[in-house]
């Protein structure tokens, strides 16, 4: 079970199946625009029965608190859930799922623990013990709160396959010194701006 992230649905998820996990990744049906986001959803194969997999495809498992259906099978059918970026979502999670559950991020210009605090948060993670925090770096705990930093465990970006496979092709004697760089938003959004200057 994944939350909607495009680094993470490229590289994580594939990665999970290949180990042999069977993995419900949600269609993204919320009309707040994500950068992040994967529009273009398919039904995963899935050994779930057709209406368990037909319940979890109609919800919107962002924004929305998960209704007692989809809740039902999250509880019913999945043994561990992945919540990515968004701290509303984990707290709806939380509210629904009983399960083992790591939330993933990727960079935030803000404190989630101060977020999940003014979501009802805190108890949802702090009266369980199979819940983990598991950012990109980190530099993103130095904004945290012990309560949450307890449970994190750094896991670094995944490159893409498309990118592995250029390894040693760059040959510096043939190429002039330039350097590219994508970065979404880098100017409109202040902390995404402040990274890029640095």
């Amino acid at each position: 079970w994944l939350g909607m992230h495009k680094v993470l649905s490229q590289t994580e998820l594939p990665h999970l199946r290949e180990l042999g996990y069977e993995v419900f990744n949600p269609p993204y049906l919320s009309d707040v625009y994500d950068q992040s986001a994967v529009y273009d959803w398919a039904p995963p194969d899935s050994s779930l029965p057709k209406e368990a997999l037909d319940i979890l495809g109609r919800t919107n498992f962002f924004y929305d608190e998960i209704p007692p259906e989809a809740a039902e099978v999250l509880n019913a059918y999945f043994d561990a859930a992945i919540v990515t970026i968004n701290p509303l979502w984990l707290v709806h999670f939380l509210r629904a799922y009983h399960g083992r559950v790591i939330y993933r991020t990727y960079g935030q210009p803000y404190s989630l623990s101060d977020e999940l605090i003014n979501l009802g948060g805190l108890p949802l993670i702090t009266e369980r013990s199979d819940f983990w925090f598991m950012p990109h770096s980190e530099k993103v705990a130095d904004i945290e709160d012990d309560w949450l930093r307890s449970r994190m465990t750094i896991v670094p970006y995944c490159l893409t396959q498309d990118v592995v496979d250029l390894r040693d092709t760059w040959a510096v004697e043939t190429s002039k010194p330039e350097l590219g760089l994508l970065c979404p938003r880098a100017m409109d959004i202040p902390y995404y701006t402040n990274n890029y200057r640095h």
